[in-house]
């Protein structure tokens, strides 16, 4: 797929966000970004920062930390409030810093350098919630999770002990209806990785995760080697991605990294996803162990590629079943497979092109009413 498709055409298949409740406690408004970055930077614990309609130009330097703070756009519309990084040249918008249940919701995250919300992962962050943001041109990263073993992300001795590891490790998060957006493939060369540095999310040493309902579309690296929309790895536990939508992306779900040997995930969950698999993997599981994927819908658009859904690299204990997949499936023995529909399904989905996939007649007639529910 060379482009993306409408972007209002895939939202109408996407699970709508219920309206938060009005907030409670103390209430900051704030209508510019250097209100707004002042008032994350002074907010005490419980606050509520509603940022009026607008644009806003971040400066470098936001941390939030306090816990139990809120940041939204007052109107609750969040392609009405944008919080930007281009202007600025910001290498991250917002870092979360320690933050004990906090929650960014409804608004919009855009253009940075590198990542648009990072969560430091040597800091203790538990019960983050990102409900209805959009992000939208994140040039590497829109949702980042850096790794607890090395204090500040520096990648040097003194590396935290491993009590201290598990201490710290991100937990409790939550990921919903949320929109992942970029509108072209990435085009730098110099990133690293000759231009394919690019995730939608990438996060390490999460616990007890959530990422629902949301919308992946256009994460694209410039030869079709980006990582994957949602990419979780290096010793996650218990990660839940369900009734998400994929469409346009190089990967869709990545739970784990060839270049790592370790073990990437234990006990994770994918179902009852909606794939448009683009020009690489819609599932990768490497090193992922005890780890269930089942009722996901999968529609290549290249069906030469061999690998559609992969286990990998000692995914022992994992199983896959119940998944209809228009596609190829590909797993060690240590992983049952099971009750999956693996083949060439052209015209059982009503409409890929949008991610449409619920089944058409002809689908319902195939799979049997079992699998004819929709999501």
């Amino acid at each position: 797929m060379p482009r993306n498709p409408d972007v209002a055409a895939v939202l109408e298949h996407a699970a709508k966000a219920p309206a938060l409740p009005a907030p409670e406690g103390r209430v900051v408004r704030v209508d510019s970004a250097s209100a707004l970055a002042a008032a994350i930077h002074n907010a005490s614990d419980g606050d509520t920062v509603l940022a009026a309609d607008g644009f806003y130009a971040m400066p470098p330097g936001v941390v939030l930390s306090a816990s139990g703070v809120s940041i939204r756009s007052e109107s609750g519309a969040r392609d009405s409030v944008i919080i930007d990084g281009g202007t600025n040249g910001l290498g991250q918008i917002i870092a979360v810093v320690g933050a004990k249940e906090a929650l960014i919701a409804d608004l919009s995250i855009s253009n940075s350098h590198y990542y648009g919300i990072n969560v430091l992962g040597d800091s203790g962050v538990s019960g983050l919630s990102i409900y209805n943001v959009k992000f939208h041109n994140n040039a590497v990263r829109g949702l980042k999770g850096t790794t607890p073993i090395y204090p500040g992300d520096n990648g040097k001795a003194p590396a935290n002990p491993p009590e201290v590891v598990e201490r710290v490790r991100p937990r409790g998060g939550r990921v919903l209806h949320c929109l992942f957006l970029c509108d072209r493939k990435k085009e730098d060369p110099n990133d690293g990785f000759g231009g394919d540095y690019i995730s939608g999310v990438d996060m390490q040493y999460l616990d007890d995760w959530v990422f629902a309902d949301n919308v992946f579309m256009g994460i694209r690296g410039r030869n079709g080697g980006g990582r994957g929309a949602i990419f979780v790895w290096v010793q996650a536990n218990d990660v839940i991605v369900e009734r998400n939508l994929f469409i346009n992306n190089d990967r869709s779900i990545a739970f784990g990294n060839p270049s790592y040997s370790g073990v990437s995930m234990r006990r994770g969950v994918i179902r009852d996803n909606c794939i448009v698999a683009g020009v690489n993997r819609a599932v990768e599981c490497c090193g992922a162990r005890d780890t269930s994927m089942y009722g996901n819908r999968i529609f290549a658009t290249d069906m030469a590629y061999p690998l559609t859904v992969e286990f990998t690299q000692g995914s022992d204990g994992s199983s896959c079943r119940d998944n209809i997949i228009h596609g190829h499936l590909v797993a060690e023995d240590s992983v049952l497979c099971a009750d999956n529909h693996v083949g060439s399904f052209e015209g059982v989905f009503r409409d890929p092109t949008v991610c449409d996939l619920s089944l058409t007649p002809e689908g319902k007639r195939l799979f049997g009413e079992r699998r004819s529910r929709e999501q």
